[in-house]
């Protein structure tokens, strides 16, 4: 590939998105060769791209492939045969990628589709971010998790462990609590259940991440070490600083409950308990942001519609600069990537994202006009 010039009036480069005004990054390669200033690079005679804002690639920290919350009843689907599952994960890939997400963690998806399909973004055989994939969910047989698999038994969830390590899971993926809120938020699995896929997961350097809305299940699940809790729609303050003590991660995952888009695609019983658990969400994002604890984001489900979660960070009370972090670095973090993309420093993957935007804020995110995933543009429209 030949070198390309990205300028743009505002560039926000290094760990921690520094607003560089007049920026440039050289891409070579499909990696960053360098970042500076536009006057650093006028001897530079090759293509020149110019946006208002460049930041880097976006991360979306808790996805699934093949679960598409903009299809009307989207939950009957999951039962779906495996080409099916296929068919809509492809198109869900480039849609993600289109809104500006390079690089994306797939929270569970059936029948390994995950494994094939980032063996073929890998290859270049389709399009789509860079994927970290979990491969089968875990969950108890009376619970929530209509992408996971029912597996009972300490013993049984070690040996579904390790098949999904040998199928090529990057971490574990288990379902703990219910997603909405109840009178009592139950803990699914037994304790030993859970410490039993954690221990068996570490024993080989894979994270855990948890479904885990709050409740007791989120204190089994930091004491036995599990690594991200995906939600946490309804844990206290005391819950958060629990968590930011044990340098644990938060993946905040607003849309399901908060959006009225989304809503609209589910059963009506469904989306009644969404709404109904509205107000109690609000709340415990709102002391999610200030506890310091680690966080990062993801659109759970609704594909290319990430910038939606990013603005709810804002409004539970983070700053911009704070809600973009992240989207991008801190991600990356959680996804264990940070040293290939996340942020635009030299040697890092060209992974890019162009807005026409004027300032730095969440809402621009809506507002993508490029797209670079390691150092190729990537076309919107067709």
């Amino acid at each position: 590939m030949a070198p390309v010039l990205y300028v743009a009036d505002i560039l926000l480069a290094g760990r921690e998105l520094d607003k560089v005004e007049g920026g440039a990054v050289l891409v070579e390669d499909g990696h960053i060769a360098a970042v500076g200033k536009r006057g650093d690079f006028a001897g530079f005679a090759g293509e020149r791209v110019e946006r208002p804002l460049i930041m880097p690639g976006l991360v979306d920290c808790h996805a699934h492939m093949a679960l598409d919350a903009g299809i009307r009843d989207w939950p009957g689907l999951v039962a779906d045969p495996e080409a099916e599952h296929v068919l809509r994960a492809v198109a869900a890939l480039r849609a993600d990628l289109r809104s500006g997400v390079t690089t994306a963690r797939y929270m569970g998806d059936k029948y390994f589709i995950d494994v094939a399909l980032r063996r073929a973004l890998r290859e270049g055989g389709i399009a789509g971010p860079r994927a970290v994939v979990a491969t089968r969910g875990i969950k108890a047989s009376h619970a929530h998790g209509l992408v996971g698999y029912p597996v009972d038994g300490a013993e049984e969830r070690r040996r579904f462990v390790r098949e999904n390590i040998r199928a090529g899971a990057d971490f574990i993926k288990l379902f703990v609590t219910d997603a909405v809120l109840r009178p009592i938020m139950y803990c699914y699995p037994s304790r030993e259940e859970i410490g039993a896929a954690v221990d068996e997961a570490h024993n080989v350097g894979k994270p855990v991440a948890a479904h885990v809305a709050g409740g007791p299940g989120w204190d089994v699940c930091l004491e036995a070490g599990v690594d991200s809790f995906e939600h946490g729609y309804f844990a206290t303050r005391e819950q958060f600083d629990g968590l930011a003590r044990a340098g644990r991660w938060l993946d905040i995952t607003p849309t399901p409950i908060m959006s009225d888009y989304y809503a609209e695609r589910c059963p009506s019983g469904m989306a009644s308990a969404l709404a109904a658990s509205r107000e109690a969400l609000v709340r415990s994002m709102r002391e999610a942001v200030r506890s310091g604890v680690r966080y990062a984001v993801g659109s759970d489900g609704l594909h290319g519609f990430l910038a939606g979660d990013v603005q709810y960070l804002v409004d539970f009370g983070a700053s911009q600069l704070e809600a973009l972090r992240a989207a991008t670095i801190r991600g990356a973090e959680l996804c264990g990537v940070a040293d290939v993309t996340g942020s635009i420093e030299v040697g890092k993957c060209a992974d890019l994202v162009g807005l026409d935007a004027g300032g730095i804020a969440a809402a621009a995110l809506k507002r993508v006009t490029l797209v670079v995933r390691e150092g190729r543009p990537v076309p919107l429209a067709g």
